[in-house]
């Protein structure tokens, strides 16, 4: 048998020998034919057209892209539209737009297999304006207010739950609107963008710009002949005899001293949200509140659900009591769209609380 294995090593040497031989006298031919050698890409042409292509390499084939260059703008078609982190209804929902309000669209996005009810096309726009977004606070210098990692995601929402509405490259600087929790609100940089429903937004492409006409060539310059003026020699000076300059010794100013300018007052800015659900009653007996919002999708708690409180005479004779300006208690079990003030309980600072403004029910 050992004999069986040195044939066998024999043979392997001498056919990876025939194979290199083989490859340099191609390229030899290639280079004298003058022929040029090519990258080939790794990833089929069938799974490129399918959809995007992630930096990894993989292929997305959930949705396709039309970017739009130059980049278009558009104009509200109905009042309140949702702008949404996600290109679905998953999606939560950041701000609302009214009619007649205009976007910028960065590009168009086509789902192959959206959700039933769901839009098909969507446009990826630039973030509106005075719309905040949170980023993790233990990766931004709160002195510098600049990044401190290599890339940050900043979220529409403070926790990981929420969708990435873009990323900030180290060192790049960030102005900062509240801290909650382990979370910080700043304002939404200049990449940040959402997404909206394409049939309710117009598109306008921005025109063409009209050239500049070409400028008509300067005149040419007459030449006028100029007598040439004689030349007169300048007397050779007198020798000056140097005198000493007398030394000025400036005395030093004296140092002025720069008081530091006072710190920032932080300002609290009031985060109103609009976030659709089933309103449930509180599991736990220690929650921050009675009610909670449940993800319509994924069965998992979304908030706690809170109605402000106002002091009224119930029964005549008796002491004022707090009563619940909404009472939730009829949307027990029900689907609803809630909107109103989104804030962290001291007592509970895993799920945030919304004090309830308005309260729709959902079909």
């Amino acid at each position: 048998m050992a004999d069986i294995d040195r044939i066998g090593d024999k043979i392997s040497t001498l056919r990876k020998i025939m194979i290199t031989k083989g490859l340099l006298l191609v390229v030899a031919l290639l280079i004298a034919g003058g022929a040029s050698i090519q990258a080939v890409s790794l990833i089929p042409p069938q799974a490129a057209a399918a959809g995007k292509i992630l930096s990894d390499g993989e292929v997305d084939e959930a949705t396709s892209e039309v970017t739009y260059s130059p980049i278009a703008s558009g104009m509200v078609k109905d009042a309140n539209v949702n702008v949404r982190g996600r290109p679905s209804f998953l999606g939560e929902v950041l701000v609302k737009l009214q009619k007649g309000d205009t976007v910028t669209i960065l590009e168009e996005i086509t789902r192959t297999k959206p959700a039933k009810g769901e839009p098909t096309n969507w446009f990826r726009i630039s973030l509106p304006a005075n719309t905040p977004v949170w980023v993790f606070s233990d990766y931004v210098d709160s002195q510098s207010k600049t990044v401190k990692a290599n890339r940050l995601n900043f979220r529409g929402g403070a926790g990981e739950n929420y969708s990435i509405l873009g990323r900030l490259n180290k060192g790049a600087t960030v102005t900062i609107l509240t801290t909650r929790g382990n979370w910080t609100q700043i304002e939404a940089p200049a990449a940040a963008f959402a997404f909206v429903a394409a049939d309710l937004i117009e598109t306008q492409t921005a025109p063409e710009p009209t050239p500049a006409p070409a400028p008509e060539p300067p005149p040419a310059p007459e030449i006028v002949a100029v007598p040439a003026e004689p030349i007169i020699a300048d007397p050779e000076p007198a020798l000056a005899i140097d005198e000493p300059v007398p030394v000025i010794i400036a005395e030093p100013a004296p140092p002025v001293i720069v008081s530091p300018p006072p710190a920032p007052e932080e300002v609290l800015v009031k985060r109103v949200v609009t976030r659709e659900g089933i309103v449930r009653r509180a599991r736990n007996i220690q929650s921050p509140t009675y009610f909670e919002l449940e993800s319509i999708d994924s069965g998992k708690m979304i908030n706690y659900l809170h109605s402000p409180e106002t002091m009224k005479v119930v029964e005549d004779g008796k002491p004022m009591q707090a009563v619940p300006d909404l009472d939730l208690v009829p949307y027990v079990g029900r689907r609803v769209m809630v909107t109103g003030e989104e804030f962290m309980d001291k007592r509970w600072k895993r799920t945030p609380v919304i004090n309830v403004e308005v309260i729709d029910l959902q079909q």
